[in-house]
């Protein structure tokens, strides 16, 4: 996914797997939790902007969801834009 957050689910969502997925370019949190219950996070890349936290949990314990294996990089842009401009 790019530009948005991956979790778009129903709050009180309840044991389901995110997997597999890239998330760039969000202008908040990679993945937001309002009312989860149990869920898991398993290999998925994210990159957040160093000023926002990659997860975001909202009303929803922290120890809901299950994270494996996740890498979270802190995206720079302003070198990206530097590159391309070569």
């Amino acid at each position: 996914m790019i530009g948005e957050t991956l979790t778009r689910l129903d709050p009180e969502a309840n044991s389901l797997v995110a997997q597999g997925n890239i998330i760039s370019d969000t202008q908040c949190s990679s993945m937001r939790f309002h009312l989860a219950g149990e869920n898991t996070l398993k290999p998925n890349q994210c990159f957040h902007k160093s000023n926002v936290e990659p997860l975001e949990f909202n009303n929803t314990p922290e120890g809901n969801i299950k994270n494996l294996d996740n890498v979270f990089v802190v995206e720079d842009r302003s070198s990206d834009q530097l590159e391309a401009g070569r």
